[in-house]
């Protein structure tokens, strides 16, 4: 059941996830090829996500919030019938590393429901995918120079999902009348 992910694959991996969290749809589609999708990119960003495709690109804050009602359970279910055959022929072109981390993200989606303390998955794994990027760059940095470029985008992408979790609180406060556009924070 414990495999240790081979560095190639968790950077692209990190790169994928950093792309579905700021909507970046190229980012999107070149990590998920890279992982076997070909032109069903939408599709596996979907099941990595558990949300639809347009709910991954759209670049509105409220996007990233995870719902957690009984209309989008139904409406995972109809997804999974309606693209049973494509998540099957998916699931067989994906590394097996790939069938790991969907089982291990099931897992914990369900405890967090069970225990009823939803994660933002969104916001953990940009956090994580972009500490892993930029370790990466530090240890490939030449001097210092490199270094503290890696730690400022690491800090842009912090203060971006800081600035999200602002409008967010403030869009719920004022009843969905504030909409903040999702850019995107290189890194």
């Amino acid at each position: 059941l414990y495999k240790q992910l081979d560095d190639e694959f968790r950077l692209d991996y990190c790169r994928l996830w950093k792309g579905l969290v700021f909507g970046e749809v190229e980012v999107i589609r070149e990590q998920c090829q890279r992982f076997g999708a070909g032109d069903m990119y939408p599709l596996l960003a979907a099941m990595i996500t558990a949300r639809p495709w347009n709910n991954i690109v759209d670049t509105d804050v409220a996007s990233l919030v995870i719902p957690n009602s009984k209309e989008e359970k139904a409406k995972l279910k109809q997804y999974a019938a309606q693209y049973a055959v494509d998540i099957g022929r998916l699931l067989n072109t994906v590394p097996r590393q790939m069938l790991l981390l969907f089982k291990t993200n099931d897992c914990l989606r369900h405890l967090d429901r069970q225990l009823g303390s939803p994660v933002n998955t969104f916001v953990i794994m940009a956090r994580a995918s972009t500490r892993a990027l930029v370790r990466h760059k530090r240890r490939r940095a030449n001097g210092w120079a490199g270094a503290i470029r890696g730690l400022a985008q690491q800090g842009l992408v912090e203060a971006s999902l800081l600035s999200w979790w602002i409008m967010a609180m403030w869009d719920k406060a004022v009843g969905g009348a504030a909409r903040v556009w999702r850019g995107s924070a290189k890194a």
